[in-house]
């Protein structure tokens, strides 16, 4: 997969976007990437979990870690962030919680015990708690 970075606005009068823009607009390419999850910005990192965590430098979208998670078996879900941390759910090894900084620290993991079913959609964050949907329950996570 290819990652291009593009510079959404310009405020200089020649960088207006006309006919070819790659030496005017793009920031940065890299091939990184995952097949079906989306990247989430954690910091100053742009970072996908898709059983590999690959951690990339937003100013240069240098890779500054790339570190295996878990065993990945088909994920969908697409991780969240929240302050410094990022949230990856995965369909069959629950919820890692990682630092969303340019190095690897898994901060923690839970499974969801009791439920055997697969957890296919993406995490949602409100007021400080973490909504999670598994084919069988819902949870709400977070401080009562």
């Amino acid at each position: 997969m290819l990652l291009i970075t593009l510079r959404l606005r310009s405020t200089s009068h020649t960088h207006r976007g006309k006919r070819n823009v790659n030496a005017t607009h793009v920031l940065w390419r890299q091939k990184a990437g995952a097949s079906s999850p989306s990247p989430v910005i954690a910091g100053d990192q742009l970072v996908y979990v898709d059983g590999t965590v690959t951690s990339m430098s937003l100013a240069d979208g240098k890779i500054t870690y790339k570190e295996r998670l878990h065993d990945a078996r088909g994920e969908y879900v697409s991780a969240v962030a929240a302050g410094d941390k990022v949230y990856a759910l995965t369909r069959y090894n629950g919820l890692f919680v990682i630092a969303g900084s340019a190095k690897f620290e898994k901060l923690s993991h839970y499974d969801f015990p009791g439920d055997t079913s697969i957890l296919n959609a993406s995490p949602a964050i409100t007021d400080g708690r973490l909504i999670v949907r598994s084919n069988a329950y819902l949870y709400c996570i977070g401080k009562t």
